[in-house]
C-alpha cells in the first residue's frame, strides 16, 4: 500500500515540474518575441560609446530582465571607482602646473623687496593669473564642448527609447499614460537636444570667459554679474525639475487609475461575455499581459541604467573639477594670492552651473522612468 501511495506522490510531482517547466517556456517564448518586436534589442546602438562600454563591463547588452537581475552592488560600484579614475586624469594633469604657479609666485612675494620695486607684488599676481588662465581655460572649454555633444547623445538616446517604452505601455493597457508620457517627454528630449546644440556651449564660454576677465581686471566689477548668472540659471533648472516632476507624477496618478478600470474591464468582458472559451481567454489575457508587464519594467530598469551611464562619467568630470579648482583656490588664499583664488573661485562655479545642467538632463529621464513603473503599477 505504501508502496502504490509514494508511486502516486512520484506522478504527482513529476507532472507538477513538468508543467511548471512548459508554462515557464511559453511565458519565455513570449517574452523573447514581444523583446524583439518591440525593437528594445536594437537600443543599446543609440547610446554613446563610452556608455556602451560602461553597460558592457556591468554585463549588459539590452533591455533584458535576465541580465539586469544579475546586476550586483559590488560590480556597479567597481564601474564608478573606474569610472571616476579616468576622469581624474584631466582635471590633475592641468591643475599640477596651477599649484607650481601658485607656489612659485609665492617664492618669488617672500624675495620681493630684493628686486627694489613696489609694484612687483602687482606685476607677478597679473603673470601668475594669466599663466593659471593658460593652463586651465583650455581643457575646460574642451570640458564643456564634450558635455554639450553627450548631453545631446542623451536626448537622442530619449527621443530613440521614450517611443519603444510608450508602445510597451500601450500594450499592456496604459493607452492613456502612454500619450502623456510620450508627449512630455518627446518635448523634453526635444528641449535638451535644442538647448545643449545651439545654446549651451555659447553661454557656458560667455559665462567663463567673464569669469576670468572679472578675475584678471578687478576695476571691471564683473563677478556680480557672473553670480547672478549662476544663480539664476539654478533657480530655472530647480523650479523646471520640480514643475515636470510635479506635472508627470499627477498626470500618471489619474491616467493609471483611467488605465486600470480599462484592463479590468476587458477581463471581466472576456470572462462573462465571450461563451466556453471566455476563461481561457482571460487567461491568455493576463500571460501576455504579465509578459509585457515585465518587459516594461526591463525597459524601465534598462532605462535607468542607461541614464546613469551615459550622465555618470559627466557628473565624474565635473565633480573632479570643482574638487581640483577649489583646492588650487584654497592653497592660493593661503598665500594670499587672492586674484588667483578669485579666478579658480569664478572657474568652479562655471562648473558647478555646468554640473547643474546636467543633474537637471538625467533626472528627466531618470525620475520619468521611476515614476512610470511606480504610478502605473503592474496589473
Amino acid at each position: 500500500m505504501k508502496k502504490i501511495l509514494y508511486f502516486f506522490i512520484i506522478i504527482l510531482f513529476t507532472s507538477f515540474f513538468t508543467v511548471s517547466a512548459q508554462h515557464s517556456k511559453i511565458y519565455q517564448d513570449i517574452y523573447e518575441e514581444q523583446f524583439k518586436l518591440s525593437g528594445a534589442d536594437k537600443l543599446e546602438e543609440n547610446l554613446p560609446e563610452e556608455s556602451s562600454k560602461i553597460l558592457d563591463s556591468l554585463g549588459i547588452t539590452g533591455s533584458n530582465w535576465k541580465e539586469i537581475s544579475n546586476l550586483t552592488p559590488e560590480k556597479l560600484f567597481n564601474e564608478i571607482i573606474d569610472t571616476g579614475k579616468s576622469k581624474l586624469s584631466t582635471p590633475f594633469s592641468a591643475l599640477l602646473p596651477v599649484l607650481a604657479i601658485i607656489l612659485l609666485n609665492a617664492i618669488i612675494n617672500t624675495l620681493k623687496t630684493s628686486f627694489g620695486s613696489q609694484h612687483m607684488t602687482e606685476i607677478i599676481t597679473v603673470v601668475s593669473a594669466l599663466c593659471v588662465c593658460l593652463c586651465i581655460v583650455n581643457p575646460i572649454v574642451k570640458s564643456i564642448s564634450s558635455m554639450a555633444i553627450i548631453i545631446k547623445c542623451a536626448a537622442g538616446f530619449m527621443l530613440c527609447y521614450i517611443p519603444i517604452m510608450t508602445g510597451i505601455m500601450i500594450a499592456t493597457g496604459q493607452s492613456i499614460s502612454a500619450t502623456s508620457y510620450h508627449v512630455v517627454m518627446m518635448g523634453a528630449g526635444q528641449i535638451i537636444s535644442q538647448i545643449s546644440s545651439n545654446f549651451l556651449i555659447p553661454i557656458m564660454n560667455t559665462v567663463l570667459g567673464i569669469s576670468v576677465i572679472s578675475s584678471l581686471s578687478p576695476r571691471l566689477n564683473l563677478n556680480s554679474i557672473c553670480d547672478s548668472f549662476n544663480k539664476l540659471i539654478k533657480w530655472i533648472l530647480g523650479f523646471m525639475i520640480s514643475t515636470f516632476v510635479g506635472f508627470l507624477t499627477v498626470q500618471n496618478i489619474v491616467t493609471s487609475s483611467a488605465d486600470n478600470i480599462s484592463c479590468k474591464t476587458m477581463k471581466f468582458a472576456l470572462t462573462n461575455f465571450v461563451p466556453i472559451v471566455g476563461n481561457a481567454l482571460s487567461d491568455a489575457f493576463s500571460t501576455v499581459n504579465g509578459c509585457i508587464n515585465l518587459l516594461k519594467s526591463g525597459m524601465g530598469a534598462f532605462g535607468i541604467l542607461a541614464g546613469g551611464a551615459i550622465f555618470m562619467p559627466l557628473i565624474m568630470e565635473c565633480s573632479a573639477w570643482i574638487m581640483f579648482l577649489n583646492m588650487c583656490a584654497v592653497t592660493s588664499d593661503i598665500f594670499e594670492i587672492k586674484r588667483v583664488s578669485g579666478l579658480l573661485r569664478s572657474t568652479s562655479k562655471v562648473m558647478g552651473t555646468m554640473l547643474a545642467i546636467i543633474l537637471c538632463c538625467m533626472m528627466i529621464l531618470i525620475v520619468s522612468t521611476v515614476l512610470i513603473l511606480i504610478v502605473g503599477g503592474n496589473r
